[in-house]
């Protein structure tokens, strides 16, 4: 594995954070939208190799409406540990503005796409716990699976 190196956004990162997320295929042209939005709004975390962007977090931190917006990593650096390390600094970030907790919005128990599977997985992995389900939260057929997890 090389040598992965963590940083803030810069503008130039756009398109490379944007690419990453429609190769995955499963981020809709709206979250595409959002995706680039949120990273020039609220707070991205770039994961690079060689100088380029091999995944991301995008998030929101404040005391009491703390989000995880979007979070993707390459697939040919998927199941590294890119992911969680990645999440656990949006997480410090968010703590340090004294946040009680963070919450995210991910595919609900609707279908068992495989990419679905692993994206709950993950997060359940990583101490979130299941808050509601939303039917057709997403789309119709597609529910939306809301997580939260909590800070001592």
């Amino acid at each position: 594995m090389v040598k992965i190196k963590f940083r803030s956004f810069k503008s130039q990162d756009t398109k490379s954070i944007v690419g990453i997320a429609k190769a995955l295929g499963y981020f809709t042209l709206k979250d595409l939208k959002n995706i680039k939005d949120c990273a020039f709004k609220d707070h991205c975390v770039v994961a690079e190799a060689k100088s380029r962007p091999v995944g991301f977090i995008v998030f929101k931190a404040h005391k009491k409406d703390s989000k995880i917006h979007y979070l993707a990593v390459r697939r040919d650096f998927q199941g590294f540990g890119l992911g969680g390390r990645l999440l656990k600094r949006a997480e410090s970030h968010i703590k340090t503005h004294k946040a009680k907790k963070v919450v995210l919005h991910t595919f609900g128990f609707s279908g068992n796409y495989q990419p679905f599977l692993k994206v709950r997985d993950f997060y359940y992995r990583n101490g979130f716990q299941r808050l509601r389900e939303i039917p057709n939260g997403f789309v119709n057929g597609v529910d939306k699976l809301i997580m939260v997890k909590e800070f001592n």
